[in-house]
Order: C-alpha cells, then sequence, then structure tokens
C-alpha cells in the first residue's frame, strides 16, 4: 500500500509512512484544536511534491484563512482555494459552435461560487470542476457545515455515504474535517477509512495538546496518544513521546 506523506514527521511515523493513498480521514477537534493548521500542512506537503490540490472552505474566506496559516510561512494561492459562499465569480456563459447547430455542445460547464448552494450536489460539482490530472489531495473544512444543511440522521447518513464515494472516486487523498467536543463517535467516523481526533487539555491553566488515532482502515498504526504542538514551522508531533494527562 503506498503512503502519503502528511507533511508532519511525527504523524507520518505514526502511520507508518503516510496515510494511505486515495483514503478519506476525518480530522476531528473543538474550535482551536489545530485542525485547518493540520489540513493545509497536509495540502502544502502536497505542493512541494508538485501536486495540485484543492482546499475547500465551507466557512471562512481565502484572506481570512491565509492571515490565520501566515504565520507558518505558507502561501495559499499556490493551493485551488474554494469557497462556495464567496459571491463574486461570474458565470461565463459561452456557446458552442455545435450547440448553435443543434448538435451536442463541446464546451465544458464552467462552475463558479456564485451558483453554489451548500448541498451536497453542488458541493462535489464544484469541487469536480477543478479536479486536474495532477489532483492528489482534498480537503473540506468543515463537514460539520455540510451536516447542519441537512435534516434528520437518514438524510445526512445518505449523504455522508454518497460524500465519500465521490471521494474515492475522485482518486485523491481526502481530509474532510469534524467540529466535536464530546466523546460520542460522530456519523462520519463510521463511513470514512480514517479517524484522527486533536485533543485539548487545560491543566493548572496551561493548554496542552495531543493527537491519536482511533481507526485506519487498511494499514497498522500508532495507538497511543502523542503529544502534539502548534509551533512557528506548523504542527509536530512527538511519536517517540507518550501522552499523560
Amino acid at each position: 500500500m503506498r503512503k502519503v506523506p502528511t507533511g508532519i514527521v511525527g504523524l507520518d511515523r505514526m502511520f507508518g509512512g503516510g496515510f494511505p493513498e486515495n483514503s478519506t480521514i476525518i480530522v476531528a477537534g473543538g474550535p482551536g484544536s489545530g485542525k485547518t493548521i493540520l489540513s493545509i500542512q497536509f495540502l502544502m506537503r502536497g505542493i512541494l511534491d508538485g501536486e495540485s490540490c484543492i482546499f475547500l472552505s465551507l466557512g471562512e474566506s481565502q484572506d481570512r484563512v491565509q492571515r490565520n496559516v501566515e504565520t507558518f510561512g505558507w502561501d495559499l494561492n499556490q493551493i485551488t482555494f474554494i469557497n462556495p459562499l464567496k459571491h463574486t465569480a461570474k458565470r461565463d456563459a459561452g456557446t458552442s459552435l455545435d450547440s448553435v447547430l443543434g448538435g451536442p455542445s463541446q464546451k465544458k460547464e464552467v462552475v463558479t461560487e456564485a451558483d453554489v448552494i451548500i448541498n451536497l450536489p453542488s458541493v462535489t460539482r464544484l469541487i469536480n470542476s477543478h479536479l486536474k490530472g495532477n489532483s492528489k489531495r482534498i480537503v473540506i473544512d468543515s463537514l460539520s457545515t455540510l451536516k447542519m444543511f441537512y435534516g434528520d440522521e437518514v438524510k445526512k447518513r445518505r449523504m455522508l455515504f454518497r460524500l465519500m464515494e465521490f471521494l474515492i472516486d475522485s482518486g485523491c487523498t481526502c481530509i474532510l474535517t469534524s467540529e466535536t467536543t464530546e466523546d460520542t463517535p460522530s456519523l462520519e467516523n463510521y463511513v470514512s477509512d480514517g479517524v484522527l481526533k486533536l485533543h485539548t487539555f487545560i491543566e493548572n491553566g496551561r493548554k496542552r495538546r495531543a493527537i491519536e488515532i482511533q481507526k485506519m482502515r487498511g494499514t497498522g498504526f500508532d495507538e497511543d496518544m502523542r503529544p502534539l504542538k502548534i509551533t512557528s514551522s506548523g504542527i509536530e508531533v512527538y511519536n517517540e513521546e507518550l501522552f499523560t494527562e
């Protein structure tokens, strides 16, 4: 099984080399736990390897995310940043000669952020329109936002299964962030290939962080909780140290 480097050396060692290629990984944690930082660090490693990488933000704008990560020296212009909530793009309708003559149009549909309603068909259509031959990594931030647009649990489960199928068919290795503060597993934990949990603890007024691999199909992994720090260069995982509360 080919492994995809995550951009975090200690995390790669916990997985025995990185994420399994073409897998779907849930990165779960509470607010401020480092989910977006880990996700973008994963994409920036892909850029170093000459890959095309997609970041789909279902919340913050590119400018806001850039401000949050510029201290790490990352330039989001190097990745394909998609924000369906941004209503600035214009559709280039265009008309091909074939369509004028009554034949099938050969012009590829241009999908822009202005066309998007937040649901599964629109999100997958938008991602698909940005996929390239060398697209290898996708991040969706966050899955929790997408789930808000689906009412009951049956609809959410159906949506999640279809989303995972789409991502696997893309051939990319994918991260989906998930807001969670409770210990009860979310629906996405069951349908994804892997689950990473980012923990934050407050001890004597001091914040301590840890990372845990809760699930990963098809490969062995480190089952111990390991210390994590957010440094000036991004996330660092200390895979040779045990985290003790």
